[in-house]
C-alpha cells in the first residue's frame, strides 16, 4: 500500500491559492497512487478543487475535512475561509467522519483536533486520521499533551485488532512522540530507519502505521516550492490477520 502525507500550508504560504499547490497535489497522486493521503493546513476549496480534478481524471477518492478555524488566509465567506486536516482514500469510506478534540488551551483561536474516518482501499478496512499539533517551541506543555492524547486513542486503536493510519505534522521530533511509537505504542513511521528531515532540518511529519498490521515500511521525504514542509511518501505491505490466512497442508 501507499500513503502521503503533506503539510500544503495551503493558508499562510498560497493564501488558498486553488491553482498551483492543487495542481502539485493532484499531479502527485496522480503518479504515486497513494491509497491514503493526509493533508495539514488545507483550504475547503482547495479540498474541493483537488477532488473535482480527481473526479476529471477518473480517479474516485473518499474526502473529508475537519476544520481547526485560526486565523484563515482563505478567501471567500466565513465558512470557505475554514482550513484544517483532510484525508482522502482510494476506498469507500464507512460511516461519518469522526472529529477528536485535542487538549487545547481555551484562548486559542486554532483548536488543535484530529479527523478520523473508516475506509477500505483495496478492501482493507483501516482507521485513517490527520492531525498537526501545536509547535513544541511555541507551546511545549500542549504538544505534549497532544501527543498523549494521540497516543492513548491510536494505541488503543491498534490493540483491539484495527489497521490503523495516522499521518499528520507532529511539531515534534522522533525521540518526542515514543508513547506513539516504539518502547512505548505500536507504531512505526514508514520513514523509521532514515527520519529524513520534512521542514528545515527537522523530522516532524510522520506516517505511522501500526506493526501488528503493516510490515516492509519504507519512507521518502521529497520536495515541494509550494511549502514550507516536504511531502512525505510511505510504502507498506498490509498483514492480514492470522485467522484470515489461508493454510495449506
Amino acid at each position: 500500500m501507499r500513503f502521503l502525507q503533506f503539510n500544503m500550508c495551503g493558508s499562510l504560504c498560497n493564501k488558498g491559492d486553488v491553482v498551483g499547490v492543487v495542481g502539485a497535489i493532484l499531479n502527485t497522486i496522480l503518479s504515486f497512487r497513494p491509497d491514503i493521503v493526509s493533508l495539514n493546513e488545507a483550504c475547503l476549496a482547495q479540498v474541493d478543487r483537488l477532488w473535482t480534478l480527481l473526479m476529471q481524471n477518473d480517479v474516485t477518492m473518499s474526502a473529508c475535512l475537519g476544520a481547526t478555524t485560526g486565523r484563515s488566509l482563505c478567501p471567500g465567506a466565513e465558512g470557505q475561509r475554514w482550513y484544517g486536516n483532510a484525508i482522502l482514500s482510494m476506498g469507500h469510506g464507512i460511516g461519518l467522519p469522526e472529529m477528536i478534540e485535542l487538549p487545547n488551551r481555551p484562548q486559542w483561536r486554532e483548536k488543535r483536533r484530529v479527523i478520523s474516518m473508516v475506509t477500505e482501499p483495496r478492501g482493507v478496512r483501516i482507521h485513517a486520521s490527520s492531525t498537526h499539533l501545536v509547535p513544541r517551541d511555541a507551546n511545549e506543555e500542549y504538544n505534549g499533551r497532544q501527543i498523549t492524547e494521540l497516543a492513548r486513542i491510536h494505541n488503543a486503536r491498534a490493540a483491539s485488532g484495527s489497521a490503523v493510519f495516522l499521518g499528520g505534522d507532529l511539531n515534534a521530533t522522533p525521540d518526542q512522540i515514543t508513547e506513539i511509537t516504539s518502547p512505548g505504542g505500536h507504531f512505526r513511521d514508514v520513514d523509521f530507519q532514515y527520519s529524513e528531515p520534512t521542514y528545515s532540518t527537522s523530522k516532524i511529519d510522520y506516517i505511522l502505521l501500526n506493526r501488528e498490521r503493516f510490515e516492509r515500511l519504507s519512507g521518502d521525504a521529497t520536495t515541494s516550492s509550494y511549502s514550507d514542509h516536504r511531502p512525505l511518501r510511505g510504502r507498506a505491505t498490509f498483514k492480514l490477520p492470522a485467522a484470515s490466512r489461508s493454510v495449506r497442508p
